[in-house]
């Protein structure tokens, strides 16, 4: 809540008073925050923010705290559509060949990670699926190509409701799609060598089918967070520019 709030005076607005035009207010003054990097926030962080406060505001409704929602008398075009602060910036986030084959093949990247980028390169899978990929759902006699089948995506969350523990979880995908990936023939021979011998190296002990196929050293499935920020240190040790 904090976090989408920030100290704006709207937080101060006792919730019975609050009403349309102070959401409009809320909204204008969010269009023109400054945001973590530069300039202020994307339109599409504007509706994300404005679509947790109307989720708050409808479960207050539910349960009788307000008797309407002041989000239902809030003009249409107030909340922006869902597009990038800069248009067409998205063709600059790619990767080119040489970029990949280095991040998948340079030894001063650790093997495992090396193998997590191919496996996200190579299927175009969301990191939370790929730390969900497991020896099983790798179709090894599938035809004309191996497959991969991801199914299911790790987060992070509390366990339990409330203030319970943090911890990784799997669900379905965010979709709940099962993908079918087919494997190229470098993944294929990649995948191959990290089963015979990477895979023990990492862990300690031989793979079974039900484990994980690029877990954390301590054997658990990895946070797609934190995955991207070793990603950017991998991208810095190889001389790869910093990108989304």
């Amino acid at each position: 809540v904090e976090r989408f709030i920030g100290g704006d005076p709207v937080a101060a607005i006792p919730l019975r008073l609050l009403s349309a035009p102070d959401l409009v207010a809320w909204v204008d003054r969010l269009r023109v925050r400054e945001s973590r990097y530069t300039g202020p926030l994307a339109p599409s962080w504007v509706k994300r923010y404005a679509g947790l406060m109307r989720q708050a505001l409808a479960h207050a409704v539910r349960l009788g705290a307000l008797d309407r929602d002041p989000f239902d008398r809030v003009p249409l075009g107030t909340i922006p559509a869902a597009r990038d602060k800069v248009p067409g910036a998205r063709r600059l986030w790619r990767y080119d060949a040489a970029e990949l084959q280095a991040l998948v093949s340079d030894p001063r990247i650790p093997a495992d990670r090396r193998m997590l980028y191919a496996l996200a390169f190579l299927t175009g899978g969301r990191i939370s699926e790929i730390a969900a990929l497991r020896w099983s759902d790798w179709e090894r006699d599938a035809l004309p190509l191996s497959r991969l089948n991801l199914a299911r995506t790790a987060v992070y969350r509390r366990a339990a409701k409330g203030d319970g523990p943090w911890a990784r979880v799997e669900k379905e995908t965010k979709t709940g799609a099962v993908k079918e990936a087919p494997v190229h023939p470098a993944l294929a021979a990649m995948l191959d060598v990290w089963w015979s011998r990477g895979w023990s190296e990492h862990q300690g002990r031989e793979p079974v089918e039900g484990d994980l196929i690029v877990p954390t050293k301590d054997g658990r499935s990895r946070v797609a967070i934190t995955s991207w920020k070793l990603l950017q240190s991998d991208c810095a040790a190889v001389g790869i520019r910093r990108r989304r």
